[in-house]
């Protein structure tokens, strides 16, 4: 109590990237970016219910510094003394903040290479590809055997050696340009290849499906609980409380029934409740 949680989390993004992990986060767990005696924290809550939770982010290349706690709230908006995330008092608020400390150090820890991104390498290409297209390239040397024999024969007279080897000189050279030719085409087929596997991969963002799929159970489970008014005043704010960061998942649908289900049970579990009361008191002033 009174010492803040501190947590130094070494990272592979940039700076930009972990900001931008970050400011995602609180933004869709309901946090706001407020200034606290001089310093820029995430706040959420005013103390009307709950403490309100705070934490304070620094980036830095290779790291963030993570810091949290908690503040009594004597009056809503009127806060005094720290509270760290040990101790028994205020047990089920400081493990609420700590499970989304947790979760932002799982999000800034997601495999990411240098410069935002992890890079796939480009498959090279083998020896046994090479050699495959290098025998294919042979199919066409009688042709240019023919082809080269023609000019042989239109040419001048020449020396026996000279007229038998010329046919064999250019068959051999035409074959090494294909060959060359063929080498150089699987060399530059990998290079968009290459480029393509090599496209940055995006980080993963928060996503609070789990609030939304929590917001429609405490709904769904309202239905019966409402009998028992405080039973159903409690699922209902927990319903209405998880349906808000839910509503910012991809589960938004599933987070907006639970709201619907949640306030509706909340209001016929507050009317039980005054009926339950007015009842009891109708019941004691006979007795008195």
């Amino acid at each position: 109590m009174g010492k803040r949680y501190q947590n130094d989390v070494a990272i592979s993004w940039p700076v930009e990237t972990a900001e931008r992990i970050i400011g995602d986060f609180f933004d869709k767990e309901g946090f706001v970016l407020t200034d606290y005696k001089g310093e820029r924290v995430w706040k959420k809550g005013v103390g009307l219910m709950t403490a309100p939770q705070f934490v304070k982010t620094t980036c830095r290349q290779g790291g963030v510094q993570i810091e949290a706690w908690l503040k009594f709230a004597i009056l809503p908006g009127v806060y005094c003394g720290e509270m760290g995330l040990n101790g028994f008092w205020g047990f089920a608020v400081k493990q609420m903040l700590r499970g989304r400390v947790e979760a932002l150090i799982a999000l800034l820890q997601q495999p990411g290479g240098q410069g935002g991104a992890e890079q796939i390498p480009a498959q090279p290409v083998t020896a046994e590809q090479t050699k495959r297209a290098a025998v294919s390239a042979p199919q066409d040397e009688p042709e240019s055997l023919a082809d080269s024999a023609a000019p042989a024969a239109q040419s001048e007279p020449a020396t026996a050696v000279t007229q038998a080897e010329s046919p064999a000189v250019s068959a051999s050279v035409n074959t090494a340009e294909r060959r060359a030719d063929t080498d150089a085409a699987p060399a530059a087929q990998s290079e968009p290849a290459a480029a393509e596997a090599a496209q940055p991969v995006p980080p993963k963002m928060h996503d609070p499906v789990n609030k939304a799929t929590l917001s429609l159970v405490m709904g769904l489970v309202s239905i019966v609980t409402w009998l028992i008014p405080l039973g159903g005043l409690a699922t209902s704010i927990i319903g209405i409380v998880s349906a808000v960061p839910g509503m910012r998942s991809s589960a938004r649908g599933r987070a907006v029934a639970g709201l619907v289900l949640s306030i509706i049970f909340l209001v016929i579990s507050v009317v039980a409740w005054m009926i339950n009361l007015a009842g009891a008191c109708l019941v004691l002033s006979d007795i008195f």
